[in-house]
């Protein structure tokens, strides 16, 4: 038992040293093989990206060179290639969603001139109470005022908001 015990041990080790002195050998040019691979992956890369743009001529985006990998899927289950944009519903989802920015712009035009009522409003209320005999009415007619000054320039910025929109719209 013990002598097969020792010729055990003798072979592992023996293996073990034929292993490691293989391993220690090919370290360099394993090395060597590994970067020029990566070297290789890296310069690929570059060229792809900095030569995209000449894809778009005829001859040239037929070649390898432009050809791209499939695109993996976002549930995992395969490769699928690219499709191509369904331009009648878009024109439709645009025209709906610009009838819905349409809609409402016109709800802000009409809250721009309910915001000038409330501001003629106002402007004969600062009158009223400055000629009245109230206490205070210098100090509730300033925070009258300011009050008119803020509905004037919240008009004006719907107004400007109400013609940007239809500009946009138009354009």
């Amino acid at each position: 038992m013990d002598g097969l015990f020792e010729g055990l041990v003798f072979v592992l080790r023996y293996t073990r040293d034929v292993f490691s002195s293989a391993i220690h050998l090919l370290r360099k040019p394993l090395s060597v093989l590994i970067f020029v691979w990566l070297l290789a992956f890296i310069i690929g890369r570059i060229f792809r990206v900095a030569f995209a743009p000449l894809c778009i001529l005829p001859y040239i985006s037929s070649s390898a060179f432009c050809v791209v990998p499939n695109i993996r899927h976002p549930d995992g289950k395969g490769n699928h290639t690219p499709r191509w944009a369904d331009y009648p519903k878009m024109v439709d989802v645009q025209s709906a969603t610009f009838e819905q920015l349409l809609d409402q712009s016109v709800g802000g035009s009409g809250l721009s001139l309910e915001i000038k009522k409330a501001e003629m409003a106002t402007t004969d209320l600062v009158t009223l109470v400055r000629v009245s005999s109230l206490k205070s009415r210098d100090m509730l007619a300033d925070s009258l005022a300011d009050f008119v000054d803020d509905a004037k320039k919240t008009g004006r910025g719907l107004q400007k908001l109400s013609s940007k929109v239809g500009g946009a719209v138009d354009g």
